[in-house]
């Protein structure tokens, strides 16, 4: 835990300085690369040189195996095919901390890459990925949070309507955690500004998603078989989250005029915070926060974007104060739980030292 603690306020204290305003070729605009490279470099040195770390690390291991001898399994043909590259290339028993950290890589990558892109405030945003735990449960379920990295990256490429590349990213996402696919109807969905009555439309939406149950359950399950009856199809939904996406909610209605409803960027964000909430509520979907995640991501881009819109100095650094307080409290809580069975991210091992 102390190696986890350490690493937050490392990252965070290097963030500070970031900024992604800088003219290109000066000396600030060089600065802050380097700082927020290193920030990469610290994430992805903890995530790929963990062992043993993560309820699903040996059950992973166990899949590369059973890949090996062209046996089926459950992941995607992008991820397999990296598996039987490292298995190729390297001829040692532990080849598969290369996979792992080739994984960890690109997430540490594509979550760095896209706040510096997209976050008008670098720090706050790193803050935010760390405390609420993404990161660190990147370090469990590897291929997911790859996806979700990459579609946090390929938001830049969607504000920046830059379309073919932004369905390209989530095509190759979608090789390693077919789950990705469904940012594209979403995130399009959310970038929408509906005026009047236009609402009655996304609206319609949301109210099917309680309706018709039995039908949104049989498409699921034609995508993702082995979850139905399974452990996860247990008709839960995660409080907490369902807490975090309203807490978020009350916060941007407050500044809705001024932050938000003028705010292209802010305001996808804003929807996508809604189209979160209504997914951590689906209590017939298993797993339904996996797929609420790829929204409420985004969160970590709009708080930040809503702060730098008070332009009272004080009240936008009390805000900041009180919102950070909470998350800290969530990250203390988040880290009690990380030593429980079913997440085993904690206690951190390395095949360094150990």
């Amino acid at each position: 835990m102390i190696l986890y603690i350490a690493l937050f306020i490392a990252v965070c204290a290097i963030s500070v300085p970031v900024a992604n305003n800088y003219i290109k070729g000066s000396r600030g605009y060089a600065f802050s690369r380097l700082l927020a490279f290193s920030v990469f470099l610290l994430l992805f040195m903890v995530s790929a040189a963990r062992i043993a770390v993560g309820n699903d690390y040996w059950p992973y291991v166990f899949s590369f195996n059973l890949i090996s001898q062209d046996r089926n399994v459950a992941s995607e043909i992008g991820f397999n095919t990296l598996v039987r590259f490292v298995q190729w290339m390297c001829h040692f028993t532990k080849y598969y901390v290369v996979v792992f950290a080739i994984i960890s890589f690109f997430t540490c990558f594509f979550f760095v890459k896209g706040i510096y892109k997209e976050s008008v405030w670098f720090a706050y945003s790193v803050f935010l990925l760390m405390a609420n735990g993404f990161y660190y449960s990147s370090l469990n379920s590897v291929r997911y949070y790859l996806a979700v990295a990459v579609a946090l990256y390929a938001i830049h490429l969607l504000n920046e309507n830059r379309h073919y590349e932004f369905i390209f990213a989530v095509f190759c996402g979608a090789l390693v955690h077919k789950s990705i696919l469904i940012v594209v109807p979403i995130y399009y969905l959310c970038k929408i500004n509906f005026r009047k009555w236009w609402h009655l439309i996304p609206a319609g939406f949301v109210a099917s998603l309680f309706i018709f149950t039995d039908l949104y359950r049989w498409i699921m399950f034609k995508v993702y078989p082995y979850y139905e009856a399974s452990s996860f199809d247990n008709g839960g939904i995660s409080k907490v989250n369902v807490l975090k996406s309203l807490a978020v909610l009350a916060f941007s209605l407050i500044y809705y005029k001024r932050a938000i409803k003028d705010d292209t960027r802010n305001r996808f964000y804003f929807n996508l915070n809604i189209a979160s909430l209504v997914t951590f509520l689906l209590w017939y979907i298993p797993e339904a926060t996996r797929i609420g995640y790829y929204f409420s991501i985004t969160n970590i881009l709009l708080i930040p974007g809503i702060l730098k819109k008070i332009e009272d100095k004080k009240i936008r650094t009390i805000w900041a104060a009180v919102i950070g307080i909470c998350y800290l409290v969530y990250f203390a809580f988040y880290l009690k739980t990380c030593y429980q069975t079913n997440i085993r991210i904690l206690p951190y091992r390395n095949w360094i030292f150990d």
